[in-house]
């Protein structure tokens, strides 16, 4: 049973993305034909969840068997996103396509690092070492004549721009200034936010924060999916950094990283 915490109690419409689960005790779903009970089963396999050891927690199997050893999908898709989040783009692209017809592009390198994350019970930080430890994630940006086209088989890094999070933060560690998000405290970093809240217009504005990640493409996050961010330039951007009214908030604010040089008495040279 899932539990909406919408804040506006008259649209039906409305899913702020905050759920509730709650296990249903004996209940089963019945088939609509035969009208007998249905027990859950795992994908591909006909064991079922009743059958393990947490028979009583039906999340903790579904979790048990998520993270199996034998599950190779679930390693096989974290490595990819971790892939992706470090050098750009997926070994399987886009990263949560995996299907037959849409091959990893260096099969070998997904499978030999699947292994290891799986040999070493799943560690992240283990992970992300190994892939920065490697000759791929090391090479420069500048391509050659031999791979000034490749944009899928990793033989020159792929030039990125900063995410809106990141963005966002640096703004606010260049100036000395915290930008403001909508239902969290001060001094909160942009890279703490899970999504954006979203606002209508009976609503209060959005905060300077929630402004900036929007537009620089950070989402609600309603969905499980890497495609409901986006990366595409806009307009809009443009002008937001060369001279938008969220950076001028910052730089007009009475305490900042500009104002306190100006107040101080060193030279142009000792503060550049």
């Amino acid at each position: 049973m899932l539990e909406n915490n919408r804040r506006d109690k008259n649209d039906s419409h409305e899913f702020d993305g905050e759920q509730l689960v709650l296990i249903g005790e004996g209940k089963e779903v019945e088939h609509p034909g035969t009208g007998k009970s249905v027990k859950p089963r795992f994908l591909s396999t006909p064991h079922s969840p009743l059958s393990t050891p947490h028979s009583d927690d039906r999340l903790l199997n579904v979790a048990d068997w998520l993270t199996s050893p034998n599950n190779r999908r679930f390693a096989e898709a974290q490595v990819n996103r971790i892939w992706f989040h470090l050098l750009g783009r997926g070994i399987v692209d886009p990263i949560d396509d995996f299907r037959a017809t849409n091959p990893p592009s260096n099969p070998a390198v997904l499978v030999a690092l699947t292994d290891d994350f799986i040999a070493h019970r799943f560690d992240v930080q283990h992970l992300i070492r190994t892939i920065m430890a490697s000759r791929t994630y090391q090479l420069a940006a500048d391509p050659n004549e031999t791979n000034r086209d490749d944009e899928s088989n990793f033989s020159h890094a792929i030039v990125r721009r900063l995410s809106a999070e990141q963005l966002a933060d640096s703004f606010s560690q260049v100036l000395g200034a915290k930008l403001n998000f909508s239902g969290y405290p001060a001094n909160t970093r942009a890279a703490q936010l899970a999504g954006v809240r979203t606002f209508r217009r009976r609503e209060s504005d959005p905060a300077s924060g929630d402004q900036l990640l929007t537009m620089f493409g950070k989402p609600p996050r309603l969905q499980a999916c890497e495609c409901e961010r986006s990366d595409e330039p806009t307009l809009a951007q443009t002008f937001q950094v060369v001279s938008g009214p969220i950076l001028n908030e910052l730089l007009a604010r009475g305490t900042n990283r500009l104002r306190d040089w100006l107040g101080s008495k060193l030279d142009s040279d000792q503060l550049i």
